[in-house]
Formats: C-alpha cells, sequence, structure tokens
C-alpha cells in the first residue's frame, strides 16, 4: 500500500466514522462468537483495530510494511510482527481468533485462497474468523491504487469455504452509500477519466461524523439479523470446526 495511504489512515483512525462504524460492526459480528484467548489481526496496518481486539484477548498484529508497524506502535504496547498473510510465521492453531479487515483485495495478496488456508491453519478449531473486505470489482476506483480486486458476497464465502471453514453470518454492508458511491464512479469515469479521484477517506464536520457512526451502527444491527442485499463492503464471521463431524 502507498505510504500516503498508511499515514493518511493514521491520521483519521482514532475517530472517523469509517473505522468506528467498523468498530460497531465488528460488535454485532462477534457478539454471539465471543473468543477468550489470542488474536491476531492480520495486515494490521497503523493500528486502527488493535487495541478494540484487546478486548477479546491478547492480540498479536502482523503486517508487511514496517512504518506502518511503526506507526502501531505509537499507540499499541502489544505485540506487533513483521510478516505476510501468504506466510504467516506462526505456529498451527495458535490464536482464537483471526481478523483480516481489508485484507484480501489488496495487490499484495497474490493468491487469495492460499491467503485464507494460512488464516485458518494459524486459527485453533473452534476458533472464529472475521473477514471485512470490499464489495463489487464494478465499484473499483483508479484511486485504489494497492486494490487488485473486489468481491461478490457469494465469491468471498466460497473462498472461506473452500479453506474449510464453516460460516455464521454473511452480509454486504454500507447499503445506504452503495449508490452515492456507483454513481459517483460513473460520472468521475464519463467526466474526468484521466486524473484519479482524490482519496476517498476524508475528514468530515463531527455532527455528520457523529450521525454517520450512529446510522452504520443501526445498518450493522440489522445486518446482523437479516443480511443485506448490496453494500459496498462484505462482513463476514467464520468458525474453524472443532473436528470433521462438527458443523455447528
Amino acid at each position: 500500500m502507498e505510504p500516503e495511504v498508511y499515514e493518511r489512515n493514521y491520521e483519521h483512525q482514532r475517530s472517523h466514522w469509517w473505522f468506528k462504524s467498523r468498530e460497531k460492526a465488528l460488535d454485532v459480528l462477534l457478539h454471539d462468537h465471543l473468543p477468550r484467548g489470542k488474536v491476531l489481526d492480520v495486515g494490521c496496518g497503523p493500528g486502527p483495530y488493535l487495541n478494540y481486539f484487546s478486548k477479546y484477548g491478547q492480540v498479536v498484529g502482523v503486517d508487511p510494511y514496517e512504518p506502518a508497524l511503526a506507526m502501531a506502535r505509537n499507540i499499541y504496547t502489544g505485540t506487533l510482527v513483521l510478516g505476510n498473510a501468504m506466510a504467516l510465521p506462526f505456529e498451527d492453531n495458535s490464536f482464537q481468533l483471526v481478523a483480516a479487515i481489508d485484507v484480501l483485495y489488496h495487490r499484495g495478496i497474490w493468491d487469495v485462497d492460499r491467503a485464507v488456508r494460512e488464516m485458518v491453519r494459524v486459527l485453533s478449531p473452534g476458533g472464529s474468523m472475521v473477514v471485512m473486505d470490499a464489495a463489487y470489482n464494478f465499484l473499483s476506483s483508479t484511486s485504489g491504487q494497492h486494490v487488485a480486486r473486489r468481491f461478490t458476497r457469494g465469491e468471498l464465502n466460497n473462498i472461506l469455504l473452500r479453506a474449510g471453514l464453516v460460516i455464521s453470518r454473511s452480509t454486504y454492508a454500507y447499503s445506504v452509500l452503495f449508490p452515492v458511491v456507483w454513481v459517483a464512479r460513473k460520472i468521475h469515469a464519463l467526466i474526468d477519466r484521466d486524473n484519479p479521484p482524490e482519496s476517498e477517506l476524508k475528514a468530515v464536520p463531527g455532527w455528520l461524523n457523529s450521525a454517520l457512526i450512529k446510522w452504520f451502527g443501526l445498518e450493522a444491527a440489522i445486518g446482523g439479523r437479516y443480511s443485506l442485499p448490496f453494500g459496498l463492503a462484505i462482513h463476514i464471521i467464520a468458525k474453524k470446526p472443532k473436528d470433521k463431524n462438527d458443523c455447528w
């Protein structure tokens, strides 16, 4: 990922609605999957979720970009490891919760199935894996040069199933923004295709930031009960069976 992307995320991650609304979505996804033990934050970057996951146990962050880990060390005192999702430097069955938030879409993941198998390898039997990633290739923009792919919910479900996981909840997210972003992409493609759009992660007024956090918290609660039919992102919680007969 470009250095400026990490820097921008670090600048906004403490209060921006994008990060805070994802914490609310994680609350919903993990409500009935309360692991207690070691947690692995794959692709932790500058650390937006490291302290959040601490309530579930001892958290280890791993990322392939040392400058991002240096940023994370400013806000997190736990273990941070330089490593790639394609070959995680951990033993089998080491973690009770594995999180992959905005990881699988990345151009650094050259084999998505292999990366997911690695995450499942280090996940203990009975443990949970939470995945949040980008939806729909047609929503790609030239501002996301680090983005190699986006997924449909069915595609991402199948990747996790092939790795041996059992899906507990799978839903689209940020549905209300879907038509807004789709129209914006179309307009940009028509009138300004030679210039990449500006960064999508921007500061907003405090009142709007608070309103968006509350709105998407409500949407996350709905998505926790009913799978939303479309959206900008996909949120999944899945489990690793304890044995071959364990199908939840």
